[in-house]
């Protein structure tokens, strides 16, 4: 399922979508194109997945605009707190990985995470070749439907859980409203070293596309001193 948004995006006609949303889980339960279109008639797609992270986004921006030609990217500036960036991410970076086409594109994003994490050649080898990983298992060889999955294509799966990338949460949390101005704040706090180094790394590369970017913060319970943090992105 965490590979689900990816892979549909791919089903979508070329250069359809005026939008494209880019982030972590909090896109995929908060942004819905069907409403999106119902209301204002623009196409768009939540082009996500759980625990998307800031060292995979120039790859996923690749591999969007080598389908579509949005007017507008928008991109989940979570990924960039310094929760998000001052550990390695582990083997949740392969709900991304795993889910694109085997080529160029998916190789650098790879190489992005060991670069960026510093992790060995050892322990490098298994994101690049899934088999060094999931070897333990011979008995999926002999299922056909892996074989059918091999073309990195959702058609197969039956009664899919995402529209357009936005999955409905199969249950809600009542949240306490945030005492009055207790987010008011315009003070900043720095971005790690590495986080900071992609966050402007993307903005240049940003620089290059050709539809306008806009960042957001998708809804969560925020504290005050998320909030520093992303006064200073906005300051930068």
């Amino acid at each position: 399922n965490e590979r689900m948004n990816i892979l549909d995006y791919y089903n979508e006609r070329d250069n359809s979508l005026d939008v494209v949303v880019l982030g972590g889980s909090g896109i995929y339960r908060f942004f819905d194109p069907m409403r999106a279109y119902e209301t204002s008639g623009m196409t768009s797609y939540s082009y996500s997945c759980s625990a998307m992270w800031a060292t995979e986004y120039i790859p996923a921006i690749e591999d969007i605009m080598s389908r579509q030609n949005p007017e507008v990217l928008v991109i989940d500036a979570r990924r960039y707190l310094p929760v998000k960036t001052d550990r390695e991410p582990g083997d949740s970076v392969r709900f991304f990985t795993d889910a694109l086409d085997l080529g160029l594109n998916r190789f650098r994003a790879v190489t992005r995470y060991c670069r960026t994490y510093g992790l060995s050649l050892r322990e490098s080898i298994p994101y690049y070749i899934e088999l060094c990983l999931y070897h333990n298992n011979p008995d999926a060889l002999l299922d056909p439907l892996h074989w059918e999955l091999a073309d990195n294509r959702s058609d197969h799966f039956e009664n899919p859980k995402y529209w357009k990338g936005y999955g409905l949460a199969y249950k809600t949390t009542v949240l306490d409203p945030p005492r009055k101005n207790s987010l008011n704040t315009k003070e900043t706090a720095p971005l790690t070293e590495r986080g900071e180094a992609m966050y402007r790394e993307l903005m240049e590369y940003c620089k290059g596309l050709d539809c306008e970017v806009v960042f957001l913060v998708t809804p969560y319970r925020v504290k005050k001193e998320d909030r520093t943090y992303y006064n200073e992105m906005e300051r930068i």
